[in-house]
């Protein structure tokens, strides 16, 4: 269900939470056409070359463009300035975690960590005289939104400025979510060319079931209860009652979060706030009068008046070279671990060329690794999916339950969305935070299958069959559900919302009617969440971790750190996704941005036949 254009007040400064990785983002265009093979097996070049040769000529890859800077350079790398400004361009986006391994050598959008533990790092960085913010392109979320700007408010609390620039809200990202965020700034700047399309959030999708009836295609699915209208689309020829109802709260509390921050700043009621989004979009000028932009100009003028006492360092450069304080080896060690994407059987996350999965295997090897390490003293699970396979989930909500028992608490820290089975494999922690944006809850089930039975005639295709088994067609798409195999289908979900209720009821400490009374597929932004006693809390990665000290009985104000677990090598991982990789079109399309970088060697090795991609079906049972 996509959401279409919209477009806390801050914690306390926490040092703990550390970047995981470096971040370069190298400049250069991308290619014009995509190269049919990566590598077919990293088993054969073993063979043929040796582990040393390959392992050198990766690594060689990673750094080509480096050292191509170096030796064409004459003059070493200057040192960051005494004193200066950062700029951070958000063009790239922001995501929670990076694909499969990859190195930070190639183009992609920022890691939320990095960008936040920058931030602060920034704040404390005597060099760092203020923050430039390059706003309006670039995808990100509202509960990233929420991250940032936080981690803003702790900059400037410390006296030190931050001012955005924007082409123009809205034509190339989220205006909306990219205003919002600059409205934890100094100064919002904008083209005078540009404008502001601050337009609150808009959910609208298609409603199928007529368009699949005329082609013979029926939808049979069951669900609980009325809210869960994930497959409504499908087998409606409009939104439900019910649906609708909780749609408009979820989008009015987003919107009442993007007012709640124009009135802060503007220093207006609420209900003024509102108004001014409900007069949007604004052109230039017009958002100069209504006080929602400070200046207009261009970039070039914005860098003279961002950088009138200090040098620009762009963000990368900063991420890179910034000193970061060595934590002592006693630090206390705290366990990160990301269930990201749809809740799935299996073993993989992913890969680094296709998106990212919360796969039951993974996770719980990864809390299980945790649970072991004696030097763990809390885990941060960190989610980000909207739910899926209902077995899978429960398999990594027994994993959570074990870490517990084993004497260590599980903080667990909603990104985007945690719902449904995003939320079930949350409900055993020893606490929940969400960010006032989060779309979590949607506490239900659904289930069922297509019937094509209809096409086939219209096609006059005649399915014929021999089983073996009264019920081994009962997910067969060929033909209707018996009475009884209905009846079973019923039975099946009763049994899974049933559990799912129970799970809810004992983890966050409530009667099993009272959590009745806020499921039945609802969903609930983090805020209103909080009120319905769904979340404990508000906040992001940074709030986790400060709660998972509080809960570890750490000291607040001790250093931890903070390491990403299953805690496999990223370039094994690299080389793992790389021999598993199939080259179909999706990621083909993805390998495009780094085939620049590949092509000379790729071209030394020759090309293979790429191999077919791979068909898989939902699971049968969804939370």
């Amino acid at each position: 269900m996509p959401f279409r254009d919209s477009s806390q007040t801050a914690k306390p400064k926490t040092p703990s939470l550390r970047p995981l990785s470096s971040s370069y983002r190298p400049e250069g265009g991308g290619v014009t056409r995509v190269i049919l093979f990566l590598l077919k097996s990293i088993v054969g070049l073993l063979a043929s070359l040796g582990l040393l040769v390959v392992v050198l000529a990766l690594v060689g890859l990673f750094a080509w463009r480096d050292l191509a800077e170096t030796f064409g350079e004459a003059e070493p790398v200057a040192a960051l300035p005494d004193n200066m400004v950062v700029e951070i361009d958000l063009a790239p986006g922001v995501t929670e975690r990076r694909r499969g391994g990859f190195p930070p050598a190639f183009d992609g959008p920022w890691l939320l960590p990095e960008l936040i533990a920058a931030i602060e790092d920034a704040a404390d960085d005597p060099a760092v005289d203020g923050l430039l913010l390059r706003l309006g392109v670039g995808e990100i979320n509202m509960a990233q939104v929420q991250e940032i700007r936080a981690a803003l408010q702790r900059f400037r609390e410390t006296e030190k400025f931050a001012l955005g620039f924007a082409e123009s809200f809205g034509e190339a990202g989220d205006a909306t979510l990219h205003y919002y965020l600059g409205t934890a700034l100094d100064e919002v700047w904008l083209q005078p060319s540009g404008n502001l399309g601050l337009n609150g959030f808009l959910l609208e999708q298609p409603y199928m079931r007529r368009a699949l009836a005329e082609i013979g295609i029926e939808g049979r699915f069951g669900q609980r209860e009325d809210y869960k209208g994930a497959v409504d689309p499908l087998i409606r020829d409009a939104m439900a009652p019910e649906v609708r109802r909780n749609l408009d709260a979820l989008l009015e509390s987003w919107a009442d979060q993007v007012a709640g921050a124009i009135a802060e700043r503007q220093e207006l009621e609420l209900t003024a706030a509102r108004r001014l989004i409900d007069r949007g979009p604004y052109l230039a000028e017009a958002a100069v009068e209504a006080g929602l932009v400070d200046r207009l100009g261009y970039l070039d003028e914005f860098y003279a008046y961002g950088t009138r006492f200090s040098e620009r360092v762009d963000f990368a450069r900063y991420l890179a070279e910034r000193e970061l304080p060595e934590l002592p080896d006693e630090a206390p060690q705290i366990a990160l671990v990301y269930g990201l994407g749809p809740v799935m059987l299996g073993h993989e996350d992913g890969g680094a060329f296709s998106d990212p999965a919360m796969t039951s295997g993974r996770l719980v090897a990864a809390l299980n690794e945790a649970k072991d390490d004696p030097e763990v003293r809390a885990v941060i699970f960190r989610i980000d999916s909207p739910g899926g396979s209902a077995v899978a989930s429960d398999a990594i909500w027994r994993a959570v339950g074990q870490v517990r028992e084993a004497g260590k608490p599980v903080i667990v820290s909603m990104g985007g969305v945690a719902a449904s089975g995003g939320y079930y494999v949350a409900a055993g922690a020893d606490r929940i935070l969400a960010l006032p944006g989060t779309v979590t809850g949607s506490i239900g089930v659904v289930s069922g299958k297509f019937v094509l039975s209809g096409l086939w005639q219209e096609l006059e295709v005649n399915w014929d069959r021999v089983q073996a088994g009264a019920n081994a067609g009962y997910w067969s798409p060929n033909r209707d559900f018996t009475n009884s195999q209905w009846q079973k289908l019923q039975d099946g979900l009763d049994a899974v919302y049933e559990d799912f209720l129970g799970v809810v009821a004992e983890g966050r400490g409530l009667e099993v009617e009272a959590v009745r009374a806020v499921a039945g597929g609802r969903v609930f932004t983090g805020a209103d969440a909080l009120e319905s006693g769904l979340v404990d809390a508000l906040g992001g990665l940074s709030a986790a971790v400060d709660a998972a000290k509080e809960v570890a009985g750490i000291d607040p104000t001790t250093k931890v750190r903070l390491l990403e677990y299953p805690k496999e090598p990223p370039f094994r991982r690299f080389l793992r996704d790389l021999a598993g990789l199939q080259t179909d079109a999706v990621a083909l399309a993805r390998l495009a941005q780094v085939v620049d970088r590949l092509e000379p060697v790729l071209r030394m090795m020759g090309a293979f036949e790429p191999q077919s991609g791979q068909l898989r079906t939902t699971p049968l049972l969804e939370r």
